[in-house]
């Protein structure tokens, strides 16, 4: 492993209590990859996987192994934070609705 991988699961370790083999014990669960889209993971590195976990258990982001939720992709796991944002969801929409007017409005002209 390189010192980059070493880092990185030194790094899930402290902030998430979880090892190595936690996590391949979570993917197996999960059916070997992403949680969400089962996109497949990269353990040997783990640069485009992420710990999802609870950020109201500890506001100050710091892990504990009750706050892990799952592992996800990372865009999964960027989509989820939108998704818990306050607003987020809804305004995206919107935007998306009022897009697709305009887009209709342009061809009809």
């Amino acid at each position: 492993m390189s010192s980059h991988s070493n880092h990185r699961w030194h790094q899930i370790k402290w902030r998430y209590g979880l090892t190595r083999a936690d996590v391949v014990a979570i993917l197996d669960r999960q059916g070997g990859g992403c949680a969400v889209c089962s996109r497949p993971l990269d353990l040997a590195h783990g640069r485009n996987m992420a710990i999802d976990h609870d950020h109201d258990c500890h506001p100050r982001n710091e892990g504990c192994l009750g706050c892990v939720r799952g592992i996800l992709c990372v865009g999964c796991n960027s989509s989820i934070g939108l998704l818990e944002s306050p607003g987020w969801y809804e305004k995206a929409r919107a935007y998306l609705a009022a897009s697709l007017f305009r887009k209709g409005a342009e061809s009809a002209a």
